[in-house]
Parts: C-alpha cells; structure tokens; sequence
C-alpha cells in the first residue's frame, strides 16, 4: 500500500495539493506510460524525488524542497510503502500534486534553483510587452504561499510590486474585450487575488490605486470592474463603476444585460441606487453642510451660508444636470460658491470653512457609494 498522504493536523487527511495512488495500484496503471512526460527543464537525472504535476514528471532534489520551513519538510519523512519503495521514488510511484499545474510547479523550482544572474534579470521590470518574468513571479507567489515557503512568498511579492506600474494597457479604451489588452485585465485581477490571499497590505493598496487609476481612463468596461470588486469587496471600486455606469442611462443598462454582461441583480441595484441618489440631493438641498458658529461681531455668517446654500442649489446650471448625478451637483456648487455675494459678505474665516465643508461632503457622498447600489429589498 502506497505511503499516506502529508498529514497536516497529526491525524489522517487527505489535501487535495497531495494525493497518494490508490492501494495496489500504480501511476503507470492510472495513466498510460505515453501520456506521461519528462518535464524539459527539472527532471534531473541525479534528483531524489519524482512529482507528478497534470501528466508531467518533475524528478528534483529533496534538499532543495525541504528550504524555508516548507511543508515538503514534513512530507518526505512519511513513511515508506509496504514494498519498501519510498513515495516518489520513481516514475511508477510519484508524489502526485493536485490542483496545480506544470507551470506553476516550475516556477517554485526556477525559484529554488535559479543562479543569481537569472534571479536579476528576471527581477528587472520591463515595458515591452513580455510578461513573463512577471507571470512567473505570480506563480512563484501563489506556489510560496502555498506550500509553506514564507521567505520566497515575501520576496515574490515586492517583485510583483516593482512590476505593477509597468502593467498599463496600450489601448486608449481600456480592457477591450477582442483586443490584446484583455492579458492585462486578467493579470490586474490576478494581483488583486495574490494580495489578498497572502494578506499583503502594500500590495492591495497598490493594486487598488492602480486598478482605481484604470477606471479613470477613458471607456472602462464597467461591468468588469462592477464583477471584480464584488467578488473582492472592493467597495471604492464597486460604487465608482457602478456610478459611472448609471449615469450612461437605462438603454445603456438594458444593453449589457442583453449580451450577458449583467445580471438582473445588477439592474435591480442600478435602479435602487438611481432612486436613493436622487432622495439623497433632495436631502443636500434642504440641509446645508455644517459650519462652526461664527463668534465675531457684527456678522450673522450661520444665517447667511444657509441662504447661499438655498440659492446656490437652486441655480439652473445645477437643476438642469442629470438628477441623480449628485457628486456633479456638488463640484458645481463648489465652484459657484466663492463668486455669491453671501459668501463675500460672511467673515473671510467662516466662508472658507463654507467651503471645505462642501469638500467634506462631496468626499462624504463619493466614498458612501458603495452602500448607495444595493439589492432591493
């Protein structure tokens, strides 16, 4: 009977990153010997141990494994099968990995066997359109924090973070969906997964400033970036886009559902959310934002912003804007404000805290976006 399986917990498992071959039976019976290949780089004749990883055979050296405190460590002091045969010792009785795929595996052993001067040339980013450096290190970190290798997942992170800010699409529409830019939507999605499973803040901040800065850019596909940050609870990035989208209008929402973009639930959050961002400027309108009381005499600067803030808001160039598009609303009354004569009466102190006031709520209604596009009840 063939070795167990690492045991993670002291009792008996069975991860699906390892598994062993069943009892009496062997790779070569499971798998016809032709389907199986030598991998071209890391089956090394003199290695120790053989994995198989999706029909390909690694054959490596258990020292080189067993670095950093990984969780192969544990693994190769399993004890032998009952024909004396240790597992992976042999193209018949490999260690067989599950869940990952060739390339991946490769890139922990590049990793692991590199020599320095293809450790920095690959660490040196690049604007040219070739990806693979970076897609190795992707794997690298995905493999590190996989399989226990605490140093190498540090390390191939930073490197991910020197690479992000050459990750920029060519095209002046952003992530089109025939064009070749879509690698490098897949690849911005891949570095938003990366830092959050291995709970790297640097790096999710960076990706999220980065991703922000793509949905900044000149037709964004919206409904991409709507599906990405609900399935990371990005929740800047959920309400920009679904704000965005809103104010393309109803034909523009139906269109996308039409061609599978959306769902009925996204439709239903872009109508609640139209509803509330009109009942939320209706609230801004009656309720000016709050300003310390004025203490100097002969001004009455309370009374006088309250009268500006009515009068501003009723300027045609604000009522004549889309309804629901409130944050528009406020930046036009933060340029309109300093010219009203109420502002250039009340005292300097108290009309430049009108001011930063309606920074403060602008900011407010830009960040609660999010909570704006909900499900309805």
């Amino acid at each position: 009977m063939p070795a167990k399986p690492y045991d993670f917990t002291g009792e008996e498992c069975q991860p699906e990153w390892v598994q062993s071959n069943t009892p009496n039976e062997t790779v070569s019976e499971q798998m016809p010997s032709e389907i199986l290949v030598h991998d071209r780089d890391y089956y090394i004749e003199d290695g120790s141990v053989v994995f198989l990883v999706d029909g390909v055979l690694f054959k490596v050296h258990k020292s080189r494994l067993t670095r950093d405190s990984s969780t192969f460590e544990t693994l190769f002091d399993l004890p032998n099968t009952d024909e004396g045969q240790p597992e992976g010792g042999g193209d018949a009785d490999p260690v067989v990995l599950q869940g990952d795929t060739p390339q991946q595996f490769r890139s922990l052993l590049w990793a692991l066997y590199a020599l320095p001067h293809d450790i920095i040339d690959s660490s040196t980013p690049n604007s040219n359109g070739d990806w693979r450096n970076f897609d190795r290190f992707c794997d690298l970190s995905l493999m590190a924090h996989k399989y226990g290798f605490k140093g190498l997942e540090t390390w191939a992170l930073s490197m991910i973070l020197r690479w992000l800010p050459f990750l920029r699409c060519k095209s002046a529409h952003v992530f089109p969906i025939d064009e070749p830019s879509m690698p490098i939507r897949e690849r911005l999605r891949r570095v938003l997964g990366l830092a959050a499973l291995c709970d790297d803040q640097k790096l999710y901040a960076a990706i999220i400033l980065r991703l922000q800065d793509e949905l900044a850019r000149p037709n964004p596909d919206l409904p991409w970036f709507i599906i990405l940050g609900e399935k990371f609870q990005v929740h800047t990035l959920v309400g920009t886009a679904y704000y965005a989208l809103m104010l393309q209008g109803r034909s523009r929402w139906i269109a996308l559902a039409q061609e599978g973009r959306l769902t009925h639930q996204h439709l239903g959050r872009l109508h609640s959310g139209h509803y509330l961002l009109v009942e939320q400027w209706k609230r801004y309108q009656d309720t000016p934002p709050m300003i310390p009381k004025c203490r100097r005499d002969g001004y009455n600067c309370l009374r006088r912003w309250e009268t500006c803030w009515m009068d501003v808001t009723k300027e045609k160039l604000i009522l004549s804007s889309f309804p629901a598009d409130v944050l528009a609303k406020l930046e036009l009354v933060l340029r309109l404000v300093p010219n009203l004569s109420g502002i250039q009466e009340m005292h300097k102190g108290c009309g430049t805290q009108a001011l930063y006031a309606v920074k403060l709520r602008l900011n407010e209604a830009r960040e609660g976006l999010s909570s704006i596009f909900i499900d309805i009840p």
